[in-house]
């Protein structure tokens, strides 16, 4: 039988033995198709009509066979289960037409590939700058918070810092320089009322154009020749006025006035000096 490749033409000597292994299906070996092999088969080609008994010469009959020609029929029988080429393509295969036929298929397999790649290559960018970015706000958040301090003290460092705040759920920093606060008066003396004890009084003010906490307050006390006798810190809570809040800030040009009471030390004191911190 001879069955013909749908695809490219192409037809092929075919065993009904064959097609009934392979459930009637064909496999091209020129285009790599698989067919119906049954349902394309062709008629008898008049060069492949199977040979007659009265063609076979009168000499050759089956009882005068011999073993060795037997198995050359044999040999040749099992040849022809395998599939032949009987009819190549009408298209001639030439070497220019291969090359394009391969340089199509090359060009296809890029163009089949390349949406994929592109989309990877897409996603794995963005992925690499949103990662990037993430670091670098990072990197930026804790670089103004641990220098909040000098931040703050730009309208829009504090500002920023402010926003970040927000969301962080932090407290900003309140603008502090204490180079900025003046002494206008100050005085130590006996306490008029309560023996062995020195009332300090102090007038300061805030220079800066800005609000900011009350500072600590550092008072010394020393000798004509300056040995320190005696040194002490007072936080806001200390020195303000029971009904200020030691947490509340000093507004801009505005004098305040303490007054602290220490114990006295001794007749050597006669000198004394302020600081804030």
């Amino acid at each position: 039988m001879i069955t013909r490749c749908p695809h490219c033409k192409t037809t092929y000597h075919i065993h009904a033995k064959q097609l009934e292994i392979a459930d009637g299906q064909a496999h091209c070996y020129y285009c790599t198709q698989v067919f119906d092999a049954r349902g394309n088969l062709q008629e008898q080609h008049p060069d492949e009509a199977p040979l007659s008994t009265s063609s076979l010469p009168p000499d050759l009959t089956a009882d005068e066979m011999s073993p060795q020609q037997i198995e050359d029929i044999i040999a040749d029988f099992e040849k022809e289960l395998q599939p032949r080429i009987l009819q190549p393509p009408a298209q001639k295969v030439t070497k220019s037409t291969s090359s394009h036929r391969k340089a199509a298929v090359s060009l296809s397999v890029k163009d089949l590939l390349a949406p994929a790649r592109k989309k990877r290559n897409i996603v794995s960018t963005l992925f690499w700058l949103l990662a990037s970015l993430t670091l670098v706000a990072i990197a930026m958040a804790q670089l103004t918070w641990f220098k909040r301090e000098q931040v703050v003290k730009h309208p829009q460092g504090k500002l920023l810092l402010e926003r970040f705040c927000s969301y962080a759920k932090c407290q900003v920093p309140q603008l502090r320089n204490t180079d900025l606060i003046k002494v206008i008066r100050r005085q130590v003396s006996s306490h008029p009322q309560k023996t062995g004890m020195l009332l300090v009084r102090l007038l300061f003010v805030n220079q800066a154009s800005y609000p900011q906490p009350f500072p600590v307050l550092e008072l010394s006390l020393s000798t004509t020749d300056k040995q320190l006798v005696a040194r002490r810190s007072f936080v806001p809570g200390e020195y303000l006025e029971t009904e200020k809040n030691s947490t509340a800030l000093m507004p801009p040009g505005i004098s305040q006035q303490i007054e602290i009471e220490i114990q006295d030390p001794g007749h050597s004191v006669t000198g004394f000096e302020f600081n804030f911190f």
